[in-house]
């Protein structure tokens, strides 16, 4: 299996026992970095290239004379790392430019180069060479696409990846976006062994990243992106104005698989009109209720038809989209928002009349057929979802040309335990669900994964996530929507492996780790190493006694997609020990600039999920069980005081994000200007609040079984 940190077969024959067995690190390779490009001689016997070494002259990067965007830029890439690295300025030529005599290192095709690669390199596969006068890395290609507006798309991301792979074999690290999250070793030595390496196809096509950062620090996240070799953004409209290509990077997939009915048929401009193309709700054409916007009367063949011949006409003119998302507006619960007019209820199956997914997957296959009809290789696509998560009775394939993602939102999934672990019913049930839907489905299956929807404090799922993300691999999924916004303090080594587990799902998970303790905090690592397996193992042994429970059918134990009930797991005793785990890190980072900094947002994250404890204190001293309304029997604990709380928390978390770039919930309005927004903290606030997570639970038992009547100790604070 593909291992991008080991770039070709020879390297294995230079790795150290260490590398091979996870072993604790080699104070002689402080990285875990293969044998073979240490600051330590390679035996005469081996044929090698020192690329860097005493008495050895800087080597000179050679690009080719027609060099894309994406190949010069990859040069740049090199040269500024290498150069960071090994304290010599790197210098970049074209191949008529360069100085003869000089070790070269090849970026991208050149006269002599391109006939490394071949019509079977995809254009995100590279070809690494090592010879005596120098290395080459080259990329596959394909043929550009070209706009109707006359924008070019490259298609082509091999080379920039094969820089990234050598880099990260080198012991770089890219932890965050920001200069001060990078890890840069110092490198007196780099030798490499002779030889060839053609890079197998990613595990996964479309590896995505979520939408990082706000609008003025958007060339931060596009480069933090490039460099974790994820090549496709969400949420993604597919369907409107396309923004321009991102040609440094190679471009990105265009695959919309979103919510898109509305763009489609905008009720601005066909409601008035064509009433009869929405659904009949509550006796009324188009009215939505609740300020949401419209569904369709998907049943409606004049309906099908305008929504075709606007797919159509946006496809033939949007080559560049390789797939229009066509999922319906959110809230397709029957009764709610979609239609109940004869032609859709005849679509449904009456032995499940609730289940939307027959009518919604009858009119996306007719949208599909009918495009492939028209623009051969364009494509739709849309979520399984809400009330069509499951897979339609009455349809038995699904269109070649429709793309799916399975959304395992909330129940869908527990994110404390591996994802084939025996006897976890969410996860057996995801499980099933994937199969169901191969069965029917023709074009690979995508995964719309959930993380950060429900809670915003850490999710330190890093081991579990390889469980899943490589399970995802052996069942065949394509590719990965990740909705949603992580935060920075919190969440970004969460986000770090995503990135990383989707580019390798076979990562060594616990020597990144211990990297990562070393490289990012220095002199703090031991404490902090102590501080991430508390957190990791609250996790994993996270688990309630099901006599807890006050009725049959309850919520599971576990935590939800969207990290709903992760705020269980900051309980006095957990935050007390990592309150002193910090103090010892802050104690050895002293006053250095770079570790103070990183540690800024540990602080942060312990600062945050103290005032979660203690609005869960305040409820188990002073709440008074309430119950949700008038005719239910199940109760919740209502306080005031934690109301209070709550408003608190969320006024320091506002002047937090304007001071910090470390920030929690920045989001970005329309205007790009930053602001705190409460509206994602919906999810959090009902299930501290309200108990909603585990409603059908005995929240005073929980909560006194967790511990939350234990004292808390307060955020150490830096000097």
């Amino acid at each position: 299996m593909f291992t991008p940190h080991l770039l070709y077969p020879l390297c294995a024959l230079f790795l150290t026992s260490s590398l091979l067995s996870g072993s604790p690190r080699n104070p002689l390779n402080p990285d875990n970095l293969p044998q073979d490009i240490l600051d330590e001689p390679i035996p005469e016997t081996l044929a090698e290239l020192t690329l860097i070494g005493p008495g050895v002259a800087a080597p000179v990067i050679v690009i080719g004379r027609k060099a894309n965007e994406m190949e010069a830029y990859a040069a740049e890439e090199m040269a500024s790392h290498l150069s960071a690295i090994t304290s010599q300025p790197i210098k970049i030529y074209t191949e008529d430019e360069a100085p003869e005599g000089s070790v070269r290192i090849v970026i991208g095709r050149t006269e002599k180069s391109r006939s490394l690669v071949t019509d079977k390199t995809g254009p995100e596969q590279y070809v690494r060479e090592v010879t005596p006068k120098g290395m080459t890395i080259v990329g596959g290609s394909a043929p550009p696409i070209r706009s109707k507006e006359g924008h070019t798309y490259l298609q082509e991301r091999g080379t920039l990846y094969g820089v990234y792979d050598f880099l990260e074999m080198l012991g770089v690290r890219w932890y965050r976006p920001e200069e001060w999250g990078t890890y840069l070793p110092k490198r007196k030595i780099i030798s490499l062994p002779l030889g060839m390496h053609r890079s197998p196809p990613p595990a996964f096509r479309g590896r995505s990243a979520l939408k990082l950062f706000p609008s003025e620090n958007k060339e931060l996240a596009l480069k933090w992106n490039a460099r974790q070799r994820l090549n496709y953004y969400s949420p993604y409209r597919s369907f409107g104005p396309q923004e321009r290509p991102q040609n440094r990077f190679g471009d990105r997939l265009r695959v919309g698989l979103g919510h898109g009915h509305n763009h489609v048929i905008p009720p601005e401009t066909y409601l008035q009109s064509h009433p009869e193309y929405f659904a009949l709700v509550n006796g009324k054409r188009g009215d939505p209720g609740s300020g949401r916007v419209p569904q369709l009367c998907l049943g409606n063949p004049a309906l099908q038809d305008e929504f075709a011949r606007r797919v159509i006409e946006f496809a033939r003119a949007n080559p560049e989209v390789e797939c229009i998302g066509i999922d319906p507006e959110d809230g397709t619960q029957l009764g709610l928002r979609m239609c109940v007019c004869e032609l859709c209820v005849a679509m449904d199956d009456p032995v499940h009349p609730d289940w939307m997914s027959n009518r919604i997957f009858t009119f996306s296959n007719i949208i599909a057929k009918r495009l492939a009809e028209a623009v051969p290789g364009a494509k739709v696509g849309l979520f399984a979802y809400s009330s069509h998560t499951r897979p339609p009775t009455r349809v038995s394939q699904l269109e070649p040309n429709l793309m799916i993602a399975i959304a395992n939102i909330n129940a869908w999934s527990d994110h404390s335990k591996p994802l084939t672990a025996p006897d976890n019913q969410p996860n057996a049930n995801l499980l099933q669900l994937i199969k169901e839907w191969s069965e029917i489905a023709t074009h690979p299956l995508w995964m719309r994964e959930y993380s950060s929807y429900g809670w915003k404090g850490p999710f330190p799922s890093y081991r579990l996530l390889k469980t899943r993300i490589s399970g995802y691999r052996d069942l065949g999924i394509e590719g990965f929507v990740w909705p949603g916004e992580p935060d920075r303090a919190t969440q970004m080594l969460l986000l770090y492996f995503k990135a990383q587990l989707q580019w390798n799902p076979d990562l060594a998970v616990e020597r990144e780790l211990e990297a990562f303790y070393q490289n990012y905090y220095g002199p703090a690592a031991e404490p902090m190493k102590a501080y991430h397996e508390r957190w990791m193992n609250a996790l994993e042994n996270f688990q309630l006694p099901a006599s807890l429970r006050r009725r049959n059918g309850a919520a599971f134990a576990g935590i939800y997609s969207g990290g709903r009930g992760l705020h269980m797991l900051c309980t006095p005793a957990l935050l007390n020990a990592l309150a002193e785990d910090l103090a010892r890190a802050v104690k050895l980072a002293g006053s250095d600039p770079l570790y103070s900094r990183r540690l800024a947002g540990d602080l942060a994250t312990h600062e945050y999920c103290t005032k979660v404890a203690q609005m869960l204190k305040d409820k188990l001293e002073n709440g008074v069980l309430t119950p949700y309304s008038n005719t239910d029997v199940l109760e919740y604990l209502a306080s005031p005081k934690s109301e209070s709380l709550w408003a608190d928390f969320l006024a320091w978390l506002n002047n937090y994000s304007k001071s910090q770039d470390l920030f929690f919930n920045v989001w970005s309005g329309e205007d790009g200007a930053l602001r705190g927004d409460p509206k994602p903290l919906g999810y959090m606030k009902r299930d501290i609040l309200l108990n909603a997570r585990y409603r059908g639970w005995d929240e005073p038992a929980l909560l006194k079984n967790l511990g939350f009547d234990q004292p808390l100790t307060p955020t150490p604070t830096q000097p």
